[in-house]
């Protein structure tokens, strides 16, 4: 297995989330997202290769993927927590971990993130409401990417996912009680 799931947080805190329930949160997720033929294509190619992704898991994190030469592999997740990505619209904890594997995907096996001093590279798209954003490149075809699994999921009665009409992250989070619960 290429993921090594993690709990994280402060023991006792509201924010830790045991090593069990993290691998039972994160299996759930995977289950619900890979009925997407598109989401099962990413985590099957990702969990054939031989190195590890830490996958760590805890509430309040902030999602996100850190590419192999900024000093990973690794995913941040908050499992139980919604993204809200248009003005009516919102996304499950499961749909924003299958985002952070498109970017491992993007960069272990397309070899297309790049970091810049750091940072990754940006580009100017039409973005919220027809307003310009500056975005990192590497979000382009992942938002792509998470359109289709939203649709995919659609087909298959989850129409409770939104698809973005913005690169921006999320514009509100919202704690939920499972990793297919959205803020609606």
């Amino acid at each position: 297995m290429a993921f090594e799931v993690r709990g994280g947080g402060m023991k006792g805190a509201a924010s830790h989330v045991s090593h069990e329930q993290a691998a039972k949160l994160f299996n759930d997720a995977i289950a619900y997202v890979t009925k997407s033929d598109k989401a099962m294509n990413v985590y099957e190619t990702l969990n054939r290769l031989p190195d590890k992704i830490a996958v760590f898991t805890f509430i309040g994190a902030e999602d996100h993927y850190m590419p192999k030469l900024g000093g990973g592999p690794y995913i941040e997740w908050d499992p139980l927590s919604s993204l809200k990505v248009t003005s009516s619209g919102w996304q499950s904890p499961a749909v924003a971990v299958i985002h952070e594997m498109f970017h491992a995907y993007q960069d272990l096996i397309l070899k297309d993130i790049f970091l810049v001093n750091g940072g990754f590279p940006e580009k100017t798209v039409r973005g919220f409401a027809g307003n310009q954003e500056l975005v990192p490149k590497c979000e382009i075809p992942t938002v792509a990417f998470e359109a289709q699994v939203c649709e995919q999921l659609a087909r298959f009665g989850h129409t409770n996912e939104t698809k973005r009409t913005s690169y921006i992250r999320c514009l509100d989070t919202v704690q939920v009680k499972s990793v297919t619960g959205t803020g609606r």
